[in-house]
C-alpha cells in the first residue's frame, strides 16, 4: 500500500524526460481515452498546458515557455484524452508515425536545438512573418541535409501541424518551400491536403512552383490567406514523409536585397495574373513589416496596426488595390533615402554606417496585446 501511494505521488510530480523511447513507451501504455489523473500518473505533470473552450493540450519536454513539445503532446476534449503524439504503434485503423531519429543521424542535443528553432518560428519572433521564415531557414541550414530532415520529421511525429491538434497555423508546410530547392518530377512542391486554399491546377503549379510563397530575391512573401477545411487535415508528418525524399536542402542562406520593394512589385504583378480566390491575398503589410526596423510610412501605421487588433490587414484584392501607385512610389523613395541594408548577422534591415541611429520616427512597433 505504501509503495502504491509512493508511486501515485511520484506520478504527479514534475517529470523531466531524458529518454525519448521511454517516454514513447509510457505514452503508448495509456488507452486512447484516459482521465487527466491517469495521464499524470504515467507521464508526470506536463511542461505546459494550453486551454480552449472545451479542450486542453498537455505539452511534454518543453525547454522554455512558448516552444514546441520536444517529447509529446496530448489533446483532451471534455476532460478525456482523445489524441496523443507521437501516435501509438499502428493497428488496423491507426497510423504509426515511426520511431525517433537515430542517434547516429542526430544527437539528442541537436534535435532539441532544432525543435526549439522550429518552435520560435511557430510562435513568431518578429512582427514580420517573412522575417520569421528567413531566420528559421538560416538557422536550420548549418545542421545539414540529414539532420534538417530528422528535425522536421520529428516535429511532425510530435504532432506539430498534425491536423488534429488546435492552435497550429500549418506553417511547416510553407517553411519547406523556403528551406529546399524546387524539386524535379514534378518541378514544383506538391500542395498539402489541408483543405481548400486556392491551390493552382497542375499547369498553374508549373508557373508557381513554390505556391503559396513567391521566393523572389530570397524573400518569402506569401499569398496564403486562409483555408476551408471539411474533414481531417493531412498531418505534416505524412506530407513530409512523401515529399521529403525528393527534396534537396538549399545551398546558401536567404539574403534579401537591400531594396525589397522591386521584388514585391514583381510578385504583385504575378499575383494579379492569378484567378481571383477568396483564400489568396498578397498583403502590402508583409513588405512594410519586413522593413519595419528602419522604416514604416506614417500614413500606413494605422492601417498596418489593424492586423494586431484582429482586423483585416492592408490587402490587395482584385479590383481593390490597397495602395495607390503614386503613394507606393513615394514610400519606396523614402525608404531608399534612408540607405538601409540587409544585415545577414541580425537577419533584419539596419541603417548604414553614419546613418546607424534611432529610427523611431520611421518605425512601427507591435502594439501591446490587450
Amino acid at each position: 500500500m505504501v509503495a502504491l501511494l509512493a508511486a501515485v505521488l511520484l506520478g504527479v510530480q514534475d517529470t523531466k524526460w531524458n529518454d525519448r523511447e521511454s517516454f514513447d513507451k509510457a505514452l503508448w501504455s495509456l488507452n486512447r481515452q484516459e482521465s487527466p489523473s491517469r495521464v499524470r500518473c504515467a507521464l508526470g505533470r506536463p511542461s505546459c498546458v494550453k486551454k480552449g473552450s472545451n479542450w486542453e493540450i498537455w505539452f511534454y519536454g518543453l525547454t522554455r515557455k512558448g516552444q514546441l513539445p520536444t517529447f509529446g503532446q496530448i489533446l483532451f476534449l471534455e476532460g478525456t484524452s482523445q489524441i496523443s503524439y507521437p501516435p501509438r504503434p499502428h493497428s488496423d485503423n491507426e497510423l504509426h508515425f515511426g520511431e525517433t531519429p537515430s542517434a547516429s543521424v542526430i544527437s539528442e542535443a541537436e534535435l532539441i536545438q532544432g525543435l526549439n528553432i522550429l518552435g520560435a518560428y511557430e510562435e513568431g519572433t518578429s512582427p514580420s512573418e517573412v522575417t520569421d521564415v528567413i531566420r528559421c531557414v538560416n538557422k536550420l541550414l548549418p545542421f545539414g541535409e540529414a539532420k534538417v530532415k530528422a528535425i522536421l520529421t520529428e516535429a511532425g511525429r510530435l504532432g506539430v501541424d498534425g491536423g488534429s491538434i488546435p492552435g497550429y497555423k500549418m506553417k511547416l508546410f510553407w517553411l519547406v518551400r523556403a528551406l529546399y530547392d524546387v524539386p524535379d518530377n514534378p518541378p514544383n512542391f506538391n500542395p498539402p491536403a489541408i483543405g481548400s486554399y486556392g491551390q493552382p491546377n497542375e499547369a498553374g503549379l508549373r508557373n508557381w512552383p513554390t505556391f503559396p510563397l513567391f521566393m523572389d530575391d530570397d524573400i518569402p512573401f506569401s499569398a496564403y490567406y486562409g483555408r476551408l477545411l471539411q474533414g481531417i487535415s493531412e498531418p505534416f508528418y505524412t506530407y513530409f514523409l512523401e515529399e521529403g525524399p525528393r527534396l534537396a536542402l538549399r545551398k546558401r542562406p536567404l539574403v534579401p536585397p537591400d531594396d525589397p520593394f522591386p521584388a514585391f512589385l514583381r510578385d504583385l504583378e504575378k499575383y494579379r495574373k492569378e484567378p481571383e480566390n477568396y483564400f489568396l491575398a498578397l498583403t502590402y503589410d508583409q513588405l512594410f513589416w519586413l522593413v519595419h526596423a528602419v522604416y514604416t510610412p506614417q500614413v500606413m501605421k494605422d492601417a498596418i496596426a489593424r492586423r494586431w487588433k484582429g482586423e483585416p490587414p492592408l490587402v490587395l484584392i482584385k479590383g481593390m488595390p490597397g495602395v495607390r501607385k503614386a503613394d507606393f512610389d513615394r514610400f519606396h523613395g523614402e525608404f531608399l533615402a534612408l540607405h538601409a541594408r540587409w544585415d545577414p548577422a541580425k537577419m533584419d534591415y539596419v541603417l548604414r554606417g553614419s546613418q546607424q541611429r534611432s529610427a523611431a520616427s520611421h518605425c512601427l512597433t507591435k502594439p501591446n496585446s490587450k
